[in-house]
């Protein structure tokens, strides 16, 4: 059975705000000090064998996904006493994992890819004319690879939305004329021309 003790808080009050000051994080009041330059020189080796050795070196306390941790394997890496970041860095360089250190302890996570939602999206506004420089109602542009397309307005103009302007490829159609492909980071200037298809037209 636990037996409860009624203590005199004024006498144990430094006693706690001592404690309190030893357990925070980061903070080293008479405990070991914590050695930050690392040595290593492995090859062939786990990243979960590389993180035994800098806990041993620098006394930090890891947090990660075992299962995540052990798909890095043949490491090879020799540090001659370098910073923990940097060594993190050497270890995680093309793995899709990112660290975080947070005074004596360090996250590991898979990084979060870019996806077509979080991109900086991008509206492209132009004009659509003849060899007579007259404005061509209704043409059809199409952004290659996607379902996404509009039509330009009786004035030639249209206006469509691109998410990713170094890989993004538009089509022009439009009846009696040739089709026209531009890629997006290859112009600058949205005035397109169309050029009449003889064969058609014959």
């Amino acid at each position: 059975m636990f037996q409860l003790i009624n203590l005199n808080r004024k006498r144990y009050l430094p006693l706690f705000l001592l404690l309190g000051l030893l357990l925070l994080p980061g903070t080293s009041y008479g405990f070991k000090q914590v050695k930050k330059s690392i040595t290593l020189d492995v090859k062939g080796a786990t990243l979960e064998s590389v993180i035994g050795i800098i806990k041993k070196q620098t006394g930090c306390f890891f947090i990660y996904d075992v299962n995540v941790i052990n798909e890095v394997k043949n490491l090879t890496i020799k540090v001659s006493d370098g910073q923990i970041g940097e060594v993190l860095d050497l270890c995680l360089k093309g793995t899709g994992l990112k660290y975080s250190i947070d005074g004596n302890t360090v996250t590991i996570l898979k990084s979060t890819p870019v996806t077509k939602s979080t991109q900086k999206r991008e509206s492209i506004k132009g004009f659509v004319f003849d060899n007579n420089k007259q404005p061509l109602p209704g043409v059809a542009i199409l952004l290659m690879g996607t379902r996404k397309g509009v039509v330009s307005d009786e004035k030639g103009v249209f206006e469509i939305e691109i998410e990713d302007k170094t890989a993004s490829v538009l089509e022009f159609r439009f009846v009696g004329m040739k089709t026209k492909i531009i890629s997006v980071s290859s112009i600058t200037n949205w005035n397109i021309v169309m050029e009449e298809d003889a064969a058609i037209l014959e």
